[in-house]
């Protein structure tokens, strides 16, 4: 799935991330200045002990062997 601009190749504006799943996000560019803003909007009833944050890294070497949860 890619988010951007245009719709006509297939871009996304937004897309929702089903509870209990990982997010993250690639930057596929080979402009060394480009840059990518990713955003995480929470509805009522979210609590900051509900969210857990990692590095791909961590989260790749936790999976390793299991390409069934990707």
């Amino acid at each position: 799935m890619i988010l951007g601009p245009d719709a006509s190749q297939g871009h996304r504006y937004f897309h929702c991330i089903p509870r209990n799943r990982w997010f993250v996000r690639r930057l596929e560019s080979q402009d060394k200045d480009a840059y990518t803003l990713i955003g995480c909007t929470v509805v009522p009833g979210y609590h900051q002990d509900d969210i857990e944050t990692k590095y791909c890294t961590n989260i790749l070497w936790e999976i390793a062997g299991q390409s069934n949860k990707f």
